[in-house]
């Protein structure tokens, strides 16, 4: 027997406040526990690809009570939106691939946040140093590959080696994520994440070479 496909997805958010007395735990313990629950329901409608979620989760009663200020509260302090924020990031990416296509006539494309601060100058012969020509992309990596904590990379300095065979592909591959909603797919949905999840794409199948610059940039600051 077939099974009608599940597109929609609704939900109503109760109980949490039982839960924290049955279970010994204080009130705020029973809402971080809820909305631990609702993250991993949103974590398994992409993995099933249902395309509507929705949530009920306050009464136009209930957001008059204290209690709605709790859940505010955790949601901006436990829950960092920015994680599923792919349009605010979308700006970012479709720069970069911008400046990668329309900059073949130099070596390298560096992305720097502007956020960025230096404590002395940056010369030119400082930048040379840290971007290899053998390795395709150059990067802050926060990764620890022999174990299971691996973590995306910081993205707020990147190099992108355009004498690359593959860096036009690499681009190619990014953009794509975004045109075919391919990018919801993935856990997390910013730019660091998706970077990420080419970069050990392209390592695992097309074996390119890429540079960390944690253990560059410690033995430049020590001399």
């Amino acid at each position: 027997m077939s099974l009608n496909k599940v597109n929609h997805l609704a939900l109503i958010m109760d109980g949490n406040q039982r839960w924290a007395l049955i279970n010994k735990k204080d009130k705020l313990e029973g809402y971080l526990a809820g909305l631990n629950n609702l993250k991993l329901i949103i974590d398994k409608c992409i993995e099933k690809k249902i395309k509507n979620l929705t949530v009920y989760a306050l009464s136009s009663e209930n957001i008059k009570r204290a209690s709605s200020r709790i859940i505010f509260n955790l949601i901006r302090d436990n829950h960092k939106e920015f994680k599923w924020d792919a349009v605010r990031f979308a700006n970012k990416v479709i720069c970069v691939i911008h400046g990668v296509r329309n900059s073949i006539d130099y070596d390298y494309v560096v992305w720097i946040d502007a956020d960025t601060f230096t404590f002395r100058p940056m010369p030119l012969s400082f930048l040379q140093n840290l971007l290899p020509t053998d390795s395709m992309l150059t990067y802050l990596g926060r990764e620890r590959e022999e174990t299971k904590n691996s973590k995306y990379p910081e993205c707020g300095f990147v190099g992108y080696n355009l004498r690359h065979p593959e860096i036009q592909n690499f681009v190619n591959d990014w953009e794509q994520l975004y045109i075919t909603d391919d990018v919801f797919k993935l856990l997390e949905w910013h730019d660091s994440f998706i970077f990420w999840h080419l970069n050990k794409k392209y390592k695992k199948e097309k074996n390119i070479k890429v540079t960390t610059l944690v253990k560059e940039l410690k033995d430049t600051m020590s001399l």
